[in-house]
């Protein structure tokens, strides 16, 4: 199951348009996303890990203390982690045991 993606990708979480200070980094960044994908797992030292966008990583930093609210305000998806497995794993792990005992 593939992360969302935001209604805007033009524009920054916070509500801004992207607004990378110069254009290098703005054009490094559009590559990385590009190429890895909108969103990034950070996970906290107490197990809890969110999806967040690289942009506003980029473009606001992150510090772990704020993440919990950052995620609630702006609706980051909850990574969910059950043995290791994070929440793509967890539901492919599901559906072999699933199919296995059909």
């Amino acid at each position: 199951m593939p992360d969302p993606l935001p209604k805007d990708p033009e524009v920054c979480p916070c509500g801004v348009p992207l607004h990378y200070p110069d254009p290098s980094t703005e054009q490094a960044m559009r590559r990385l996303v590009q190429r890895f994908g909108w969103w990034i797992t950070v996970k906290l030292t107490d197990g809890r890990a969110w999806r967040v966008p690289r942009h506003w990583i980029a473009l606001h930093a992150l510090a772990a203390a704020d993440l919990p609210d950052l995620a609630a305000r702006y609706g980051w998806p909850l990574v969910l982690a059950l043995l290791g497995l994070g929440g793509d794993d967890l539901l492919a792990a599901l559906w072999e045991v699933l199919t296995a005992l059909w």
